[in-house]
């Protein structure tokens, strides 16, 4: 009989131990807290004084830019008044370009085609 005493308070010890390790697991879950700061800085980006190569984009060329023209995409394949017919390819090469005393940089192009129509009616 004793034996059987000394099992079931072993067993209830061993319950309420986990019950306790549970809820101050769950309390420490709950109550954990962390914080991140985020800095940004905004470099120096100048314009490129020349074209790219259209041969070997990565390096400069040798036309100067055009002052007029007032951002840094330069198209090097693109054939002026092209004529886009089904099954055809249009050479296209965006190339971008910063001038030489810019801040190291990361660069997104997204390209948009202007001709495709969402919806009911759609050309693509």
């Amino acid at each position: 009989m004793e034996n059987k005493k000394k099992k079931r308070y072993g067993i209830i010890a061993a319950l309420l131990l986990l019950v306790l390790a549970a809820g101050v697991g769950t309390y420490a879950w709950l109550s954990a807290t962390q914080s991140l700061k985020n800095e940004f800085t905004v470099g120096s980006i100048g314009k490129p004084e020349v074209k790219p190569d259209p041969d070997q984009p990565d390096k400069p060329g040798t036309d100067p830019t055009n002052p007029s023209v007032d951002g840094y995409l330069f198209e090097t394949k693109w054939v002026k008044d092209s004529k886009m017919i089904p099954d055809t390819n249009i050479d296209k090469n965006p190339n971008v370009g910063i001038g030489k005393d810019s801040d190291s940089s990361y660069v997104f192009v997204y390209v948009k085609n202007a001709i495709v129509k969402d919806g009911e009616g759609a050309l693509a």
